[in-house]
């Protein structure tokens, strides 16, 4: 039994310690979505305290959208006025990042609550689930807000949207409290749409490892890494809203809203 501890944030902004044992370990790069439903089936009860020391990792990200004049591809204005996102579900394991408001994960899911049975959510060193159709103490996952990256088991027969709100704030989207040390994050990128990832990652510099993100039609992992050849770099943009795996060697203040898609 390996013990985890996270820490939570809730729309209110109080802080909530939650502390679980699961039966599971597995590599970064074993973390596939098979690994992920026996993880699931096999959770403890978890006990939930407040307060207390330890590394906190913040939910406050904030996002904006850009305008774009047709045929120019050049970028006019921020919008900061609060929008819809379609976030598009494909029957079983689907990858998205979350960059809709901070809440309860029960309220946040409960338009499709029926289409989903488990929601995944790291913890820093294991995962976090939310599994809405079963009893309560089955889950541990209770909150969660926009940047972080998710991993969403669908039960549905065919693909479906959901309209989701988006967080909108009036400056830069900064993203921080994720850890180094090579440790991996699962994040969401809250940035523009088709940003080269060697320009989303320059922030970092040396300190950067190794970005993953799912391809569910391959079925495999795309990645950038530091040491690799370009050529074989296979994971190239970004797009508001893809999740991500992240490993860093010393984290920074992560200002993703300023990173701008390049000018073709």
């Amino acid at each position: 039994m390996l013990a985890a501890t996270t820490f939570l944030y809730l729309s209110g902004g109080e802080r909530v310690q939650a502390s679980f044992e699961a039966p599971f370990e597995a590599p970064f790069e074993e973390l596939q979505p098979a690994a992920l439903a026996e993880f699931a089936s096999g959770l403890d009860s978890p006990q939930v305290s407040r307060g207390g020391p330890g590394l906190a990792l913040s939910t406050q990200v904030e996002t904006r959208t850009i305008t774009v004049v047709p045929g120019s591809e050049r970028l006019v204005s921020p919008s900061t006025q609060a929008e819809t996102r379609t976030m598009r579900l494909e029957p079983g394991f689907n990858f998205v990042g979350w960059t809709g408001k901070a809440g309860l994960v029960e309220d946040l899911f409960a338009p499709v609550a029926d289409n989903i049975d488990v929601v995944f959510s790291w913890a820093g060193t294991r995962f976090a689930t939310y599994r809405p159709n079963d009893p309560p103490f089955l889950s541990d996952l209770n909150a969660i807000g926009p940047g972080v990256g998710l991993w969403i088991l669908s039960n549905a027969d065919e693909a479906f949207e959901w309209e989701v709100e988006e967080t909108v704030f009036s400056d830069a989207g900064r993203t921080s409290g994720f850890a180094g040390f090579g440790m991996p994050n699962l994040m969401a990128w809250t940035g523009f749409d088709n940003v080269a990832v060697e320009d989303a990652v320059a922030v970092f510099g040396d300190d950067f490892i190794i970005m993953q993100t799912w391809d569910a039609v391959a079925g495999a992992f795309l990645s950038f890494a530091r040491n690799l050849p370009a050529a074989l770099n296979s994971l190239t943009t970004l797009n508001h809203g893809d999740a991500f795996w992240l490993r860093v060697d010393e984290t920074s203040p992560w200002p993703q809203r300023e990173v701008l898609p390049r000018m073709e």
